[in-house]
Parts: structure tokens; sequence; C-alpha cells
């Protein structure tokens, strides 16, 4: 792999890998100096900031422990993987780390590095798509070290390195194998590198005469958003044009393209960042659009969002993963379905008027918006593990809902699936039937007010709708667990709402893991037991992961948190 690839895939993978990254070294400042040099319509910019801090704390990380060399081979001689297999992996690990920790990588991209893609020439993509996107990208890079480039070439192991003048400015140009040039050049402690010289040119230009990065509506707009890291260390920030992206695909001639645009009508863009503050990594992101120019099938999502989640009463600190999401709307889903094929909405009507006795309109109409799930803990049948999960489905229509519960039961009984039982429970009917032994396997089924909830088993149906709890709230318990600001996310969405806890989960997950190797062993004859072990420590390294996103009529915000364990804790 050519050693500019490698670095360029590895500032792009330097922000999934902060995921497991804590430190106590404090906050990196940056003043976006970069969007001085780029003009209003860049697609997208990404920004790695603290290269350095970063390369020295991740080995120590459970991610990084997970990756070393030593773990994956014994990942993959259990697998029984070909030895070429684990060559290539050390070929790959070594020459990322190579990158990563040779000093003259350390001295130019030790405080932060930003790739940025320009607006590409239409014309020139549908013909030589990859020679146009590497000719769009430039990076940058910050050093107080003189000679920046030379070392920058030193690194890549170019076979020349010589200066040219383009228009007028001393460029360096890198030769990097017999195909693959690159250039670079450097003011002020700016490193900027390119594949074309002119972007080079352009770049330096913009700079004293304005009318760059710095000054478009949007990039002002997503600085904001970066704002919200204050007081936290920053691992990476994100920025992309989708107004420009859809005008480089409705300039295309590929049709899926257009498509796309299609869809992105109306969308300013989209700016998110990386962080961690005190032992929690947050990604925020936040979207811009104006709602009127929006696509007809996107404005209608607008419709099914809540202002009260009714289901955070199931949100307890004995559930493992919790999802709820408002979702349903009867025009969306029309549109949805009838998107690509009208005829494909007139099919499921009539497969849901033959199940239900009911249109598909009715039926739509009747439920939702809001539904989702609960798994609260795994349980072992004595044949295999099973979770124990909850699913749930707001009703708007009591009467249409009862004819569905009634006609599902019926449907049930016509086919002989298994004897009905029920059990009353604080004024509400649990409905189940037993497939095989123990309640695990159990499907059960209740219409409250509000919901129908489905379960494999009577009992936990029975304590849900038996519980003193007011709906709709959560519980004191679990809001501290999740501490004020995370409670504040999840009580304020009002689209999609996500809660997993890996460490538990990791340790109700063993049995089925366990269950899981045995078949791999008995039916192919290989061991998984290592490949198990790590992922288990990699689980334990979390304790909460929360998801939200939060829909307006002229931006949607979106957060995901993770609560991480020191590194030691999770060995």
């Amino acid at each position: 792999m050519k050693k500019i690839i490698i670095i360029i895939l590895l500032l792009a993978g330097a922000a999934g890998a902060a995921f497991y990254f804590t430190s106590s070294t404090s906050p990196v400042s940056s003043d976006y100096y970069y969007a001085d040099y780029l003009p209003q319509d860049t697609l997208a910019t990404v920004s790695l900031l603290d290269l350095k801090g970063l390369t020295d704390s991740f080995p120590a990380s459970t991610l990084g422990r997970f990756l070393a060399k030593p773990t994956i081979h014994g990942i993959l001689t259990e697998l029984s993987a070909k030895p070429e297999a684990v060559t290539e992996y050390d070929k790959i690990y070594d020459g990322l780390a190579g990158v990563m920790t040779n000093p003259a990588f350390r001295q130019i991209f030790g405080d932060d590095a930003v790739v940025a893609i320009l607006s590409p020439d239409t014309a020139r993509l549908q013909h030589e798509p990859e020679q146009e996107i590497l000719k769009s990208i430039l990076i940058f890079g910050t050093s107080s070290v003189s000679g920046a480039l030379d070392s920058f070439a030193r690194l890549v192991m170019s076979k020349s390195v010589v200066k040219e003048s383009v228009d007028g400015l001393d460029i360096t140009r890198i030769q990097l194998d017999e195909n693959e040039v690159m250039y670079g050049y450097s003011e002020n402690g700016v490193l900027i590198l390119a594949y074309d010289p002119g972007n080079i040119v352009a770049a330096v230009q913009r700079k004293p005469a304005g009318n760059s990065l710095q000054e478009a509506a949007f990039f002002k707009a997503v600085k904001k958003v970066w704002a919200q890291s204050a007081g936290g260390r920053e691992y990476a920030r994100t920025y992309v044009d989708l107004a420009a992206v859809r005008t480089v695909l409705n300039n295309s001639n590929d049709e899926e393209g257009k498509k796309v645009a299609e869809y992105l009508q109306g969308f300013e863009g989209v700016g998110s960042i990386i962080f961690d503050r005190q032992g929690e990594l947050h990604i925020t992101s936040r979207m811009n659009y104006d709602f009127a120019a929006l696509n007809t099938l996107v404005k209608k999502q607008y419709q099914a969002v809540s202002k009260e989640n009714l289901s955070l009463d199931l949100l307890t600190p004995e559930a493992l993963v919790y999802y709820w999401g408002s979702l349903i709307d009867k025009e969306y889903i029309k549109g949805l379905l009838s998107a690509t094929d009208d005829e494909q909405y007139k099919k499921l009507d009539a497969v849901v008027q033959r199940e239900l006795g009911l249109s598909l309109d009715e039926a739509i109409a009747a439920v939702g918006p809001q539904t989702g799930l609960v798994v609260n803990e795994i349980v072992n049948t004595g044949l295999f593990p099973l979770p124990k999960v909850v699913l749930y489905l707001q009703i708007r229509d009591h009467a249409v809902a009862l004819k569905i519960v009634d006609r599902l039961r019926k449907d049930i009984a016509d086919r002989g699936f298994a004897a009905e039982q029920s059990e009353e429970v604080n004024g509400h009917t649990i409905y189940y039937w037993s497939i095989l032994p123990g309640e695990a396997t159990q499907p059960a089924l209740v219409l409250t007010d509000n919901m129908i909830y489905a379960a494999n088993g009577k009992s936990t149906l029975a304590a849900l709708v038996g519980q003193d709890s007011t709906p709709g709230a959560l519980p004191g318990p679990m809001a501290e667990v999740l501490g004020k600001d995370l409670v504040q996310d999840i009580t304020t969405s009002n689209y999609t709402t996500f809660v997993m806890r890996p460490e538990r989960l990791a340790t109700d997950v063993k049995d089925a893991a366990d269950w899981l190797a045995g078949i791999l062993a008995a039916s192919n004859g290989l061991s998984a037991e290592k490949l198990k072990q790590e992922i288990l420590k990699l689980m334990h390294s979390v304790d909460v992961v929360t998801a939200t996103s939060n829909i307006q009529k002229d931006f949607a915000v979106s957060s995901l948190v993770l609560k991480l364990h020191p590194p030691e804790a999770a060995k």
C-alpha cells in the first residue's frame, strides 16, 4: 500500500479509534486556519486533532490492545486463518504504526491534520473518478519545525524531491512512485499537500483575497456545534456541504446520483464533533435545512415526531438494550413504500386486508407514531440462550387496535400454532401461547390504553402492566446512572432514542457467546474462544451508550455518547 494512501486512511480512521481513548491531556485549541485557504463550495473537511497524543494513548486503550498483533495473531490462529492473512495484517499494522510513530510525522502532524475535498470537475469525474477525487484533495498540517516538507518527503520515502515554480509560487514536487506525484507548500507554520499544484496556488492566493470557507454561512453555523466541546478534549471535527454535494450529483451523468440529489434538496449541510469530557466520549452532529424546500417524502418524517416519549418508564437500570422511535406516520410510510413502485403499496395493502381484515391505511392510522423494544435479560432456555424482549407500539385508535389483536389471536388459533391462555393483571388481559418448555419461549400479547405490548414471557408483561410507576416517566435509579446531561438528551429526544449497557450486556451475553462458540467448534472444528474473550473485554470497557436524535423545523441534532471505563478497569 502506498504510504500516502496509508496516511489518508489513517487520518480518517483516527476518529473511529478515538472511541476508546481516555486521557487527562488538556484540550487542544485550533482556530480553523485551513478555512482561510478553502473555497466556499468545499464539499467536506475532516479535522483530526492532537494526533501525537492519540498515538501515545492508543496502545494502552482497550481498542489498542484488541488490535495489537499478539491479540489478532491469537484470533486468526484459532480461526485457522492462512499464514498469509497474518502476514498481511502485520504489514498493515506496521505500516500504520510506522507512520504514526515516525518522528517526522509527529513533528509535522503533531498538532492537527485536516483533509479537505474540493468540488470536483464533473466532466472529468465521469471518465476518471478516482483520479479526479484525488486531485480534489487538500491536506493541511501545522508545524513549527523548519524543513517540514523535507521531513515529509523522507516520511513517505519518495524517490525524488524537487522544487518547481507554479504561477510564481515555489512548490515542492514529491515523487511517490513511478505513477504518483504529490505537491507541497509551507508558509507561516502551515503545510499544504495536494495532488494538483493548481489547488495549492489557488489556496495560497485565496487567503489574502477572502471569500473563503471561513465566510460561508453554514461553516459559521457548524463552528457553533464545535463549540459544544468546551471543557473537553477534541478528537475530530467534520463538515459536509450537502448543497454543494447535491450540485455535483445533479451535474453528473449518473442516474443513481441524480436520485440521491432529489432527496438532498433543501439540505444545507451537516457538521459534527468528537470530544471527550470527564470520561464520556461525545459525537454530536447538526444538520441544517430549509424545511419548505425539502423533498416531500423527507418532509413527511417531521409529521411523526413526538413531544413526549411514552415508554421511558421501560428504561430501568435492568434494561440491557432500549430503543424508542417516533417513526410511524401513514403518509410517510405510504410515500416510502410507493416511492419506487406504486404497486408495492397495493400488494402490501392486499396482504394486510387478508390477514387483519383492515386496509393498510386503516391499520397504519390506528397505530404509532411511537414504537420500540426493550431487552432486560438473556436467559438459558435449556436448548439455547434467548433474550427476553418487549416490543411495543403506540395506538391512536383503541377500537381498531382491538380488532388487530383479536384478528391475530384468531389467526393463531386457526393455524393450530398453540393453545391460547390468558391472565388478568390490573384490568388488562394478557394472552400467551406455550410453544416449548420455559417461559422465554411463550409469545405473549397485551393491549393497554395507549400501547400494544408483545413479549416472550407473560411474566414480563404482567410486571409491566402491574407496576405502579408513572407511564412515560424515566425511573429515578436510571436517571442517576445516566447523569443530568444524558437525562436531558433522552427526555428531549423527539425522533429516536437508543440506550445500551455494554458492560452488563457482556455479563448476560457470555452464555450465548459460549453457545455460539460451541456451535462453531462443532460444525467447523474451529475455535473462537480468543475472539469471544476479546470482544467481551471491549464491551466491559463501556458502561453506557446513548444515541438520540431531535428534529426541528429547520435543523436536526443527533448525539452519541459513550460512558467509558478507564482502560485499566477493563482488563
